[in-house]
């Protein structure tokens, strides 16, 4: 019952007073205060780029062993729990700088501080207090938008669009593929999606990695068996990709596969070239392989940014 008098008082006070417009304005915070608040986070920040480029070398680490063969569960699992720990020690540092950003807040600020808490009404400025980390989010720590505060654009994504084969793409026309060749080469998609699909023990070993991941201490070789399954799919997956380019490149009449060299040499046709790689007619210049198509010969703009299966990534609930 105090609880619920408490968020109607609350309410009550609130609905009084203008709406603010930032947690500096709804606290009542000083000068002094934020510039400390944002001093702290801007040094946070530099350590977490810190940690980002060496999460990023471990990650390129972590793809080189995927592709190789044997895999190393160990190597695997050393890796991945060095990133776990960098992760920890991350939210780790968040939670100190809330505690020591609230320390400094008055009695009254305080006060209001919880009201945010507890009165989710004030999304924004709960937010913008996220922002300036002092209160946690629901991932357990803040986050870096201190500088630009709340409210961040958001942009949905560009349907794609449905051709025929009549309404060719920009790699079709290229190329100069018939309709045979373009209902070939789509029901070699098909075939790939299929075996695609098909289920594997990929999500078991997953979870199998993440309870292994949420341990302490951590076990590298726990973490690493179920890693190495995951590897082993992974290494299928590429195997197959390489399959599905070479049937599709297959089906070109040797004046197609000129142009086609065209492509793969002329870099700087990047959009016909995302377009190519991304329908399996060439393997992408760093050797690895990834699609985007769908059944019934939909695509996306060249525009569009492909995903990288060379190394997989746990998929884990907070």
């Amino acid at each position: 019952m105090r609880i619920v008098i408490f968020l109607f008082t609350a309410t009550a006070t609130i609905a009084q007073t203008p709406t603010p417009t930032s947690i500096e304005e709804y606290l009542g915070l000083t000068p002094a205060q934020t510039t400390e608040f944002v001093r702290n986070l801007d040094e946070y920040y530099a350590q977490s780029v810190a940690m980002t480029e060496r999460g990023n070398t471990v990650r390129d680490e972590i793809a080189a062993e995927i592709l190789r063969d044997p895999i190393d569960p160990m190597a695997l699992g050393l890796r991945y729990a060095e990133l776990e720990t960098s992760r920890r020690e991350f939210i780790q540092r968040a939670r100190e700088i809330i505690t020591q950003h609230q320390s400094r807040l008055t009695p009254n600020q305080l006060s209001r501080l919880q009201t945010i808490i507890e009165v989710r009404k004030l999304t924004p400025v709960a937010q913008d207090a996220e922002c300036l980390y002092l209160t946690e989010s629901i991932y357990g720590y803040g986050g870096f938008c201190h500088s630009g505060r709340a409210g961040a654009n958001t942009t949905s994504a560009k349907a794609p669009a449905r051709r025929t084969t009549d309404e060719r793409s920009p790699l079709e026309r290229f190329l100069q593929l018939t309709p045979d060749q373009i209902t070939r080469y789509r029901a070699n998609q098909r075939e790939y999606s299929n075996w695609q699909n098909q289920p594997t023990d990929y999500y078991t070993s997953n979870d199998q990695a993440c309870q292994a991941l949420a341990s302490s201490p951590l076990d590298p070789m726990q973490l690493g068996i179920p890693l190495a399954r995951m590897a082993t799919l992974t290494q299928d997956a590429l195997r197959r990709g390489r399959e599905l380019i070479a049937a599709n490149q297959a089906l070109l009449t040797n004046e197609q596969l000129i142009r086609l060299q065209i492509l793969q040499e002329a870099r700087d046709l990047s959009p016909t070239i995302s377009l190519a790689e991304s329908e399996g007619f060439l393997q992408p210049a760093d050797g690895r392989t990834y699609f985007y198509f769908a059944e019934d010969g939909s695509y996306v703009p060249a525009s569009y940014v492909f995903s990288r299966p060379d190394a997989f990534w746990l998929s884990c609930q907070p």
